[in-house]
């Protein structure tokens, strides 16, 4: 049975004077969540391309459904303060659980154990971006999209890092799926593989792309044609990943546009003649492993 908001507010009274949020502190001033009850109508996930939590993974929701079902919720939903204005509490973590709750109840509105963070301000957008993708850094964590799409959306950022994060999201949409999101990301960070300046919140505060931004574009257009022409069985994301990340350290030996773009050419000619050979048989792919990458490269 879903109750109407009268019998919600009613409902959490009740719980409320039987001591619903109870608050204990402790000599080290470690700050410890408010525990206590709420309807599980009451908990808020923003969606959408606004959305501070990662995209759901429907196959993760179904999964704790399944989970709920066979042995109950045996866990608490980690949410911001409740708003003035909605009377809802903001999830910080726990959302695919929140979906599952939802599904498995089949419209029934139970009471929900919830860990309020009274100590941050649901409402401060750096401090919800902060703590949702710290949360998914130290538990289960993020993806390089999850953390990409939520900052390319947050305004407190400086006019030029918006910037980088919305041409690195939208870089990302359109050439998913013939270019992985890390081999983009290496474009745009020049880091192999951690990209520590997406997924670092004061890092990312710095992710300004403006002196990097024609290379940026140059690689990321003849890398796409490259793959469109050949597709991806032959243009691996395994050799996209290697000559990305030699293409960035030639930007940093010449620190020339035009002697790099020579050099880009060339290696593009080069990279024509063995595919050539790998559809004519006479190559098993194209330079995979770093051993043989570094070789052909360091000939060009």
């Amino acid at each position: 049975m879903k109750l109407d908001k009268k019998s919600l507010k009613d409902k959490e009274v009740i719980m409320s004077k039987s001591n619903a949020f109870t608050h204990y502190t402790n000599q080290r001033g470690v700050n410890y969540p408010k525990l206590g009850w709420t309807p599980l109508s009451n908990l808020e996930i923003i969606e959408g391309d606004d959305a501070l939590n990662r995209d759901e993974d429907s196959n993760l929701t179904a999964s704790m459904e399944d989970a709920i079902l066979d042995n109950g919720f045996m866990d608490v939903y980690k949410v911001f303060p409740r708003n003035a204005k909605t009377g809802k509490f903001k999830v910080a973590e726990a959302t695919h659980r929140k979906r599952a709750n939802v599904n498995v109840m089949l419209g029934e509105d139970p009471m929900v154990p919830i860990a309020i963070l009274h100590w941050k301000d649901g409402e401060n957008e750096e401090d919800v971006v902060d703590t949702v993708s710290d949360f998914n850094t130290t538990g289960r964590n993020w993806n390089l999209w999850n953390f990409v799409k939520v900052r390319a959306n947050v305004s407190y950022y400086s006019h030029e890092v918006k910037k980088s994060f919305h041409h690195l999201k939208e870089s990302m949409k359109r050439l998913k799926p013939r270019i992985s999101n890390s081999v983009v990301a290496q474009i745009f960070t020049s880091e192999p593989r951690v990209h520590n300046v997406i997924r670092d919140k004061n890092l990312a505060k710095t992710f300004d792309i403006s002196n990097r931004r024609w290379y940026i574009d140059t690689m990321i257009t003849k890398l796409d044609n490259l793959v469109i022409k050949h597709g991806t069985t032959i243009v691996t994301n395994g050799f996209l990943r290697r000559y990305v990340n030699g293409l960035n350290i030639k930007i940093n030996e010449f620190k020339d546009e035009s002697k790099w773009l020579e050099f880009f050419n060339l290696s593009l000619a080069e990279v024509e003649v063995n595919i050539k050979n790998v559809t004519g048989g006479k190559m098993d792919s194209l330079q995979n492993d770093d051993t043989s990458f570094k070789s052909w490269f360091d000939s060009i």
